[in-house]
């Protein structure tokens, strides 16, 4: 018997958002206007969505609409193979001011590390290196850097200011192409979704994307 795969309902606002759907090889599309498009990128050529093997990566460069100042979020579905222990990266953007989202601090943990008048991090409690999909998403409100695992908030850091990823480098997805990554930066693992705003989802909101998105990621 053949599984269906529904994309998740997205929040709607997002600036960026790529779906499993969208995608065909070597491009990610993106379904938000004035699309940012990505291209699968690595040794072993375009990426096979969801799948990345730990040489591959998609990059979507320098859109206006992702150099993005003041509140933001990032939301991701995402898998990573079990037991790898390597910095695990779904979404980086480095450069002056830097963004990087993992599925793994090297302790199986999710992280998060954002430019707010220097760059601060947040690292999960929970591991996330067991093959299982979870919903990651972080968030800033200009107060807090909060990292949600599974709809839930799972770790906070309180940073008052403005966040900022307005730099020239591209944003790329599966690694931090911009910073050279050594092989432990590529994603092993899979991503299906990955969708970017200009403000701070509500803790509520994040709820519903991950019960709404649950049912296409068992």
């Amino acid at each position: 018997m053949v599984k269906s795969i529904r994309p998740p309902v997205p929040t709607g606002d997002a600036t960026a958002r790529y779906e499993r759907l969208t995608y065909a090889q070597p491009t990610w599309y993106d379904l938000m206007p004035t699309p940012a498009n990505g291209t699968g990128t690595g040794f072993g050529g375009g990426v096979d969505w969801p799948r990345f093997d730990g040489a591959q990566a998609v990059t979507v460069g320098q859109p206006a609409k992702l150099a993005l100042t003041g509140n933001m979020s990032f939301v991701a579905w995402a898998s990573q193979d079990a037991g790898v222990t390597g910095f695990e990266v779904v979404m980086g953007r480095d450069g002056a001011n830097r963004f990087i989202f993992s599925m793994n601090d090297t302790s199986g943990k999710p992280f998060v590390g954002l430019d707010i008048g220097g760059l601060k991090t947040v690292t999960g409690t929970v591991n996330t290196n067991d093959s299982a999909w979870h919903m990651i998403a972080t968030t800033y409100d200009g107060a807090k850097l909060k990292l949600y695992v599974d709809g839930t908030l799972n770790a906070e850091l309180t940073a008052a200011g403005s966040a900022d990823i307005d730099t020239p480098t591209n944003m790329d997805f599966g690694a931090d192409l911009n910073a050279s990554p050594v092989p432990d930066d590529y994603l092993e693992g899979r991503i299906d979704t990955c969708r970017i705003y200009s403000r701070a989802l509500s803790a509520d909101e994040i709820l519903r994307d991950y019960h709404a998105g649950k049912p296409a990621h068992p």
